[in-house]
């Protein structure tokens, strides 16, 4: 009896320690959720955000226009002011498609907008006027930008995006320099109002820089530095001190022309550097998405291994109490428990099971226990259930009830027979925990699953898109040489039909000609189309076909920059892999390579293939990849190439493809050279047949 107490007291104290642990693990997995829930709204408002800088943009330039169309009294800009609306509309237009759902009325009202226009083309709009409506409307779009920072809950989040909205600011109080600046030099005119306007305008851009030197990373401030070191920027300052220190306007000798543009390539400049931070934010806000989403599913499945845990608990609490004493010590508010005779009718229902049913114990006791069966469980369910229990054996499974009032709940129920002391089956008892909230989380963290994966395809598919328009290039090398050959094969029959010189040989030696070249294009062709071929199951090949198939593709390429391609195999080896994805990834780090030879105009440009086995070594003498960035190369829209449209999707599908599709190993570093990226695929291996 007192080893039965003891064993009780233990089993209870067990129980309590993992409830606690429980609570906490649940907890800490509401926190992730609340924090995935606050990442997703982030993605969405950086959205806006990236659609209202470029809005703002475009209404900067054409403030600044519109402001030497007035100050010259429709004399000069009126085309310049033409071109820049049409670019104005466009980005509004962006701005409302795909923000449907925004309030644009508060932030860009179109019929205003037209109507200042208007306005603005018979004359009968001040400069002064015509910049306040345009600052106006740009200082609304800012301010809802700024008000991102309000959405984040991580700090370092949080302060980018304050570097990111003062830098804004930066941006515009330069749009309207830019704009009062080209009023003065268009009008004629040089009032002392405008020139203090002027030197505020100056002091509010370093107010607003030092602001975004406070809250910006030692990454965004290092890239502001290496941008704005251009030498135009020395002609605009000795610009702005003429303006400045002019005494009439007599004294300024500059143009409004060279002004507008010598400010249109600074403001163009911190366009650039916005875009950047937010292209930053954007990859950081992803990155802490995905760890937040790592510990979520860490926590959901840590509870879900405890609550297996208490329910193991719960069936030894039952085989350890007494019969007399079980209703009462079965933590009646807590545990869901019923216990009915051998047909099946209620017979006993807890607090617990009472409230989560909606029912009473009066309106439960004596009816059958399908009373709460829901009508979407099988009958199957029901059948193996009975025939379990009637066996004397332990049913335990997930189950999906009715509440009263309609409404569905979910458990895990463990059902044992009650044996009386002959050995016979004089009843039967449920133990059930609520799962309806798990259940919840569950269908949750698989539609997240889902969406990252279909976020995965539609990435892979950019990413093909942005090869293939690199093919269409290629197919035009290819073509070119044999097109100019049949041209000039077909003109030398032509010719030689009309002088009178074509015999049947040259007839035939010409078709044959002609023939071949018509044979090479249908050739290329098939290389192109095989190259994005779907294939849905690994094949066997070696690395060396795939590089030399890849080559077939890029050769005229890398021929037409003369780059060099050097060929070393040491062994090649069978292997079983998806043939297309792996040669997809040798393209992009080949057509990756070409790119920064060209850049960089290497003298003797080279390419170096190394094969040894199921590792592929691709090298260039380039000078490799700059050390503050090469291990971030392979994250998503990471790109070195914002000038040429980079995608920043390349290398990271390439890593994808590599190490989820194939099971391999994809990997990058410099070498004294060059960068050097380094492909295995040791687990695919299939045979070995070394040469």
């Amino acid at each position: 009896m007192i080893k039965n107490i003891k064993k009780q007291k233990i089993i209870i104290i067990f129980f309590i320690v993992f409830v606690l642990i429980f609570l906490v693990i649940f907890t800490l997995l509401n926190k992730e959720s609340n924090n995935l829930t606050s990442f997703k709204e982030l993605q969405k408002e950086m959205l806006l955000a990236s659609s209202l800088s470029k809005v703002i943009h475009e209404l900067q330039k054409e403030r600044g226009i519109s402001s030497g169309f007035l100050a010259s009294h429709g004399k000069v800009f009126q085309e310049a002011l033409i071109e820049q609306r049409l670019l104005t509309n466009e980005a509004l237009n962006h701005l409302y498609n795909n923000n449907p759902n925004l309030n644009m009325k508060n932030l860009v009202n179109k019929k205003n907008l037209l109507a200042k226009r208007v306005r603005i083309d018979i004359l009968s709009l001040s400069v002064k006027e015509s910049i306040l409506f345009y600052s106006s409307l740009n200082d609304i779009l800012l301010r809802r930008i700024t008000n991102i920072a309000k959405v984040s809950k991580i700090p370092q989040i949080t302060q980018s995006i304050l570097a990111y909205s003062n830098f804004l600011y930066v941006k515009e109080n330069a749009g309207i320099e830019r704009a009062i600046g080209t009023a003065i030099l268009s009008n004629k005119n040089l009032l002392h109002s405008d020139k203090v306007e002027f030197i505020k305008l100056s002091a509010m851009q370093e107010l607003y820089l030092n602001k975004f030197y406070t809250y910006a990373s030692e990454d965004f401030f290092h890239y502001y530095k290496n941008m704005m070191k251009f030498s135009e920027f020395r002609i605009l300052s000795h610009m702005r001190a003429t303006i400045i220190n002019a005494k009439s306007y007599r004294d300024l000798q500059i143009t409004p022309e060279s002004w507008l543009k010598s400010m249109t390539i600074k403001i163009d400049k911190l366009k650039s550097i916005s875009n950047y931070i937010e292209k930053s934010i954007s990859a950081s806000i992803q990155k802490d998405y995905e760890k937040s989403l790592s510990k979520y599913l860490f926590y959901f499945f840590v509870d879900i291994t405890l609550f297996i845990l208490l329910f193991l608990i719960g069936i030894i609490f039952i085989k350890e109490i007494p019969k007399e004493r079980r209703k009462r010590l079965l933590l009646e508010k807590y545990v869901i428990n019923s216990t009915t005779d051998i047909k099946g009718n209620i017979t006993y229902a807890s607090e617990a099971f009472c409230k989560i049913s909606g029912f009473t114990e009066e309106e439960l006791l004596g009816k059958p226990h399908n009373i709460v069966r829901h009508p979407d469980t099988p009958k199957s369910t029901f059948k193996e259930i009975w025939k379990t229990i009637q066996n004397k054996k332990i049913w335990t499974g997930r189950i999906k009830n009715l509440k009263k009032d309609g409404s569905t709940y979910w458990v895990y129920a463990t059902i044992e027979p009650l044996i009386d002391k002959k050995g016979n089956v004089e009843g039967y008892a449920a133990v059930r925990i609520d799962i309806t909230q798990s259940i919840s989380l569950e269908e949750k963290v698989m539609r997240e699953i889902e969406k990252n994966r279909e976020k995965e395809q539609a990435m892979l598919h950019q990413s093909k898109l942005a090869q293939m328009g690199e093919m269409i290039n290629m197919i035009a090398h290819q073509w070119r040489q044999p097109l100019s050959a049949i041209s000039a094969t077909s003109g030398s029959l032509s010719l030689k039909s009309r002088i009178g010189t074509l015999d049947k040989d040259t007839t035939i030696k010409l078709s044959n000609k002609i023939t071949g070249y018509a044979q090479h294009l249908s050739t290329t062709i098939d290389d192109f189309r095989n190259f994005f071929k779907e294939n849905k199951t690994k094949e066997s090949t070696t690395l060396k076909e795939m590089v030399v198939a890849t080559l077939n593709i890029v050769q005229v390429s890398l021929e037409n920059v003369n780059i060099e391609i050097q060929i070393e195999e040491k062994s090649n080896t069978q292997i079983k892999t998806y043939i297309n994805e792996v040669k997809q990834v040798i393209l992009n780090i080949i057509k990756n390579a070409e790119d920064v030879l060209v850049d960089k105009k290497i003298i003797h440009p080279k390419i170096t293939i190394n094969i040894d086995g199921t590792t592929l070594t691709i090298s260039d003498n380039a000078g490799g990849i700059p050390e503050n960035i090469i291990e971030k190369i392979f994250e998503p829209y990471f790109s070195t190439k914002i000038q040429k449209d980079g995608t920043g999707l390349g290398l990271y599908m390439s890593k994808t493809i590599i190490e989820e599709h194939c099971n391999g190993e994809l990997s990058v570093y410099n070498s004294p050279e060059g960068a050097t990226f380094v492909v295995n695929l040791s687990q695919e291996k299939e045979e070995s047949n070394d040469k």
